[in-house]
């Protein structure tokens, strides 16, 4: 069983506040994502200065990022092990759920946790990152675990182009995708081209596709409609 150590070293959430979520985070993995992908993991609540176990990923709550423009990422330590960060002041600042992006960041680490796997779209000569939130990822799409909100996710069929299913199935677990590739309101996906080898990031609030734009090591972002305004894009 995978173990996630979960740190609040942010100033801007008591630590009641994330040990009132621990069981709706808990919940989403092993009752929701566990059964159509198969990964489960426990998680547990660290005081601010207590050292994770020796082979326990780990997901830290932070105020903000070091680089701006991102709710949230994950990486991986010196040792190999995933760490995921979520920037909560950042993430309340632009009217963000921290849960969300919470959520995000979790389901994320678990299905791609060393950031290398990748879904190839043979018929449009595309590889694209294998994120589990990010095509979905706008707060409103989510849905409630124990009253806290946490993020949508696409299922495995997501990523499977040349598989036909019934124009009635559902590719993210609230049913706001149904097709392959397919971006729901405020979310994003990136891609390499297997052409050129350039990396891309298609947005459903753009007409246009963003070359040189994405980034396999960035995950939930501000949303579009503030970061332009924030970042001059």
């Amino acid at each position: 069983m995978i173990e996630i150590a979960v740190r609040n070293l942010s100033s801007v959430l008591p630590n009641s506040a994330v040990q009132n979520a621990m069981a709706s985070f808990q919940t989403q993995v092993s009752r929701d994502f566990a059964s159509p992908w198969g990964i489960d993991a426990r998680l547990y609540l660290l005081d601010r200065s207590a050292a994770p176990h020796a082979n326990a990923w780990q997901l830290n709550i932070f105020d903000t990022a070091e680089s701006a423009g991102y709710l949230g990422y994950h990486e991986t330590t010196p040792k190999g092990l995933p760490l995921g960060k979520v920037f909560a002041k950042t993430t309340l600042d632009y009217g963000g759920l921290w849960t969300v992006t919470f959520s995000h960041e979790l389901l994320e680490m678990l299905l791609d946790p060393t950031i290398n796997l990748l879904a190839i779209d043979e018929g449009h000569k595309r590889a694209y990152a294998y994120e589990a939130c990010d095509a979905v990822e706008a707060d409103e799409l989510g849905y409630p675990i124990l009253g806290v909100q946490v993020s949508d996710f696409v299922l495995p069929s997501f990523f499977e182009p040349d598989i036909t299913l019934a124009k009635s199935h559902k590719r993210s677990f609230c049913g706001h995708v149904t097709k392959p590739f397919e971006i729901a309101a405020g979310g994003y996906l990136s891609f390499v081209d297997l052409t050129t080898g350039q990396w891309s990031q298609i947005d459903n609030m753009r007409s246009a596709e963003h070359a040189g734009k994405a980034s396999r090591a960035s995950r939930r972002r501000i949303p579009v409609s503030q970061r332009r305004l924030s970042t001059g894009e």
